[in-house]
């Protein structure tokens, strides 16, 4: 059971930290599932025949919710009960896992926090590709403030968010949408091909086998979202101005 716990525990902080190679953090969940299966008497004949991830379906993984309650293990169940891991990819589990620590090293104006109950605002503009992953961390709070997770069907309500993915279904009209929050404190994060030499803030890009971030630090500036020095240290630096054409 400790073993099983210190598995958990090792791909959560993989997830949450992303300093480790994805195939790793896979391993090891595969292995913790094993264990888990194992100690359980859980084992299908899916797990004998496929090597894929995750060793066992999602109706048997919630079968193991149900028996135990262990913060480690009920936050692993949390994670793979909301959206089927192969069909979203582990690499939108670490793109999830960064926007909630953006979250935590971002600077926002205070007089956006209407008072101390006033949440963040993290939101998903267009066809979410995270399923549910981000819901998550609607039970978490950053900056000593609870997260609100929302998904945004227009434009109407963007500038009341403080941080707002922007889904590559938005890519036709990603000039309008940047144009509505331009000179607004609204943190803006992507995966879309040069996200950021287009005048978005932080976008994500693969980096061997690792999801990295690139942020637009002229476009951070513009914007009033003050980045921490810890999140620039990880990060490949742009300074690009929305409408100039990328390098």
């Amino acid at each position: 059971m400790c073993r099983l716990i210190m598995n958990i525990s090792r791909f959560y902080n993989i997830l949450l930290g992303h300093k480790d190679n994805i195939v790793i953090a896979q391993k090891r969940l595969r292995q913790a599932f094993k264990c888990w299966a194992c100690k359980n008497r859980l084992t299908t004949s899916s797990d004998r025949r496929s090597p894929a991830l995750p060793s066992l379906p999602i109706a048997s993984t919630s079968r193991v919710c149900r028996r135990k309650r262990a913060p480690h293990i009920a936050l692993l169940c949390a994670i793979i009960s909301s959206a089927n891991l192969q069909a979203i990819g582990i690499d939108y589990k670490i793109k999830a896992a960064y926007i909630y620590q953006f979250t935590k090293f971002t600077e926002w104006p205070e007089q956006l926090f209407i008072d101390k109950n006033t949440p963040i605002r993290i939101c998903v503009l267009g066809k979410s590709p995270f399923g549910n992953l981000l819901d998550i961390f609607s039970s978490k709070t950053s900056q000593n403030r609870n997260l609100s997770i929302e998904y945004l069907p227009s434009l109407e309500n963007i500038l009341s968010c403080h941080v707002v993915f922007i889904s590559r279904s938005e890519e036709k009209r990603l000039t309008q949408i940047l144009h509505k929050i331009a000179h607004s404190p609204v943190l803006t994060v992507s995966d879309m091909d040069d996200f950021v030499y287009r005048g978005g803030i932080i976008g994500f890009v693969p980096r061997q086998k690792k999801v990295g971030i690139e942020i637009n630090i002229s476009a951070s500036h513009s914007a009033g979202a003050k980045l921490s020095s810890k999140l620039l240290e990880i990060a490949t630096l742009v300074k690009q101005e929305q409408g100039a054409e990328p390098p």
